[in-house]
C-alpha cells in the first residue's frame, strides 16, 4: 500500500490531515437517525433519572452485594495458594 510507506510526503500528508480535524464539521448523528427513520423511544429519560439504574450503580449497594462476595472469593483464592 503506497500510503503506508514511511516517506516524507506521506508523513506530511498525515500531519496535514490530523491538523484539519478540528476544522472539519463532525458527523451529524441526529440527521442520520432522521434519514434512517429510526424510531424514538416513547418515554425517553436519562439513565440518572431511573430509580433502577441508581439502585444498581449506588456505591454503597455495590459494596454490600458484589464487593463482599468478591472479597470473600479473593480471600478463599489466597488461602488456597
Amino acid at each position: 500500500m503506497p500510503f503506508a510507506r514511511p516517506t516524507l510526503a506521506n508523513e506530511l500528508r498525515a500531519l496535514l490531515n490530523f491538523a484539519l480535524v478540528p476544522l472539519v464539521p463532525g458527523y451529524d448523528f441526529e440527521h442520520r437517525a432522521r434519514r434512517q427513520l429510526e424510531p424514538l423511544p416513547v418515554h425517553a429519560r436519562q439513565c440518572m433519572d431511573s430509580e433502577r439504574w441508581r439502585a444498581e450503580h449506588d456505591p454503597q449497594h455495590r459494596r454490600a452485594t458484589n464487593g463482599a462476595a468478591f472479597e470473600v472469593a479473593a480471600i478463599g483464592e489466597a488461602g488456597a495458594r
